[in-house]
């Protein structure tokens, strides 16, 4: 820069070496000290001069261009603006964002891609309680099983037979058996009372539009006559029921109520479960029967008794069957995992039935778990699973209306005491919402 800079004083000033000889020629007029002295201060004007040509020759010079441009050191965030890195923040539901801008991308964040976490390793054994050989309650499990959707997630199903859902309420208690399955008795809501530590997690069993595995099966011969018509006419009737204290007494409680009926006007008799109640029709020791699907179909093909009438025409969306977890088991990963396989196993299980998709498959596999021919289940009703999973709230605290009026239950309880939907939301973050296009 210095040479760049004396090269331009040079140019700018050619006098200056005319001055330089000016100066050795006015030296040579004097001698001594009197030629010392001139020369020094002619030498020092020179110099002056010089000086002052390069400070006006940098003032004038441009600054030299960098080969690269510096680099900005990064903006420290303010509490008004946060660091651009949160703008791609991922949600809580851990999906990746998308466009706002377009409907169809809004939609997609609702419905995620199925979950793709890894089996837990080791394997988890979960035993499962189920009522009897199972029935369509069951479906959704069943289907799930067959489906590998407990093996996908690193855990095995073991089924453990009972005769109701509150013969397991000991083994729930304790923890023994980590998950249950059947009709919503009584029990239930009284082992709640008495702080016994289970909760109702899932839907089992509704019902809904045109989905019920829950009939009132009357003797053929009474409806071919015309003696069993309306509900008024199961006035002084021979009733029977698998047990009292349940869905299925609730259900038999609204008939009653449709005509006009108390459970004082007719003969109603706890048969104790479904098994008996096909020869206790046949042999005309009881009128009707409130009864499970495959079974009601199964009678009404041998013209033992008809489908007089199911329980969503009695009593839409009532809850007849409930899945339910331990605490201890709820405390588990494995718990989050096995509502995640049932609720794809319930979802399959819909789209055959609403949808007609892979039906024949999903057939097959319920006959095989009910073991009964694949066109007694193309005939049945089936059972209403709700495939986002929750079970009816509003129906679970009608049904403890009931079974406090009758004194079945002297303790109210609350919601929360019974019922807990965080393995449902878990498995939705994962699943999504169901469609039903």
């Amino acid at each position: 820069m210095i040479r760049q800079t004396l090269q331009k004083v040079t140019s700018r000033s050619g006098w200056v070496s005319m001055l330089a000889r000016l100066v050795s020629w006015y030296g040579q007029q004097s001698t001594g000290p009197k030629r010392l002295a001139r020369v020094s201060a002619v030498v020092g004007l020179l110099c002056a001069l010089l000086l002052a040509l390069a400070l006006v020759a940098c003032a004038t010079s441009p600054m030299p261009t960098p080969t690269t441009a510096p680099t900005r050191p990064p903006e420290k965030p303010t509490a008004e603006a946060k660091p651009k890195a949160e703008a791609t923040k991922p949600a809580a539901t851990a999906q990746p964002a998308k466009p706002q801008s377009t409907p169809a991308a809004s939609k997609a964040q609702t419905t995620p891609a199925a979950a793709t976490d890894s089996p837990l390793n080791p394997t988890v054994t979960v035993k499962r309680g189920m009522v009897g050989a199972g029935g369509f309650s069951d479906s959704g499990l069943a289907v799930a099983d067959a489906q590998g959707y407990f093996k996908e997630q690193g855990l095995i199903l073991e089924n453990v037979t009972f005769n109701s859902l509150a013969a397991m309420v000991p083994a729930l208690g304790t923890g023994e058996l980590h998950a249950g399955g059947g009709g919503i008795t009584a029990g239930l809501y009284n082992a709640a009372a008495r702080g016994v530590a289970m909760r109702i997690v899932a839907d089992s069993a509704t019902n809904l539009k045109s989905f019920s595995n829950v009939a009132l099966m009357v003797r053929k011969d009474l409806i071919d006559s015309g003696t069993i018509k309306e509900p008024a006419d199961l006035r002084g009737k021979a009733i029977a029921l698998p047990s009292t204290a349940s869905a299925t007494e609730v259900l038999l409680a609204d008939i009653f109520k449709q005509g006009g009926l108390t459970f004082e006007d007719a003969r109603v008799i706890n048969i104790g479960g479904f098994a008996e109640m096909p020869t206790a029709l046949a042999n005309k020791s009881v009128d009707v029967a409130v009864m499970v699907e495959p079974m009601a179909t199964q009678v009404a093909d041998k013209g033992i008794a008809v489908a007089w009438k199911t329980g969503d025409q009695i009593n839409p969306n009532q809850q007849s069957a409930v899945m339910v977890y331990s605490q201890q088991f709820a405390k588990t990963e494995a718990a989050k995992r096995f509502m995640v396989a049932y609720i794809k196993g319930i979802r399959d299980y819909n789209d055959a039935f609403r949808k007609n998709k892979n039906k024949d498959k999903i057939v097959a596999i319920l006959a095989n778990f009910n073991k009964v021919p694949a066109d007694i289940i193309l005939r049945a009703k089936m059972a209403g699973l709700n495939p986002d999973g929750y079970a009816d709230a509003p129906s679970i605290m009608a049904i403890q209306d009931y079974f406090l009026s009758t004194g079945a239950m002297t303790e109210r309880v609350t919601l929360d005491q019974l019922v807990d939907t965080q393995f449902v939301e878990y498995a939705l973050q994962k699943l999504g919402k169901y469609s039903y296009d």
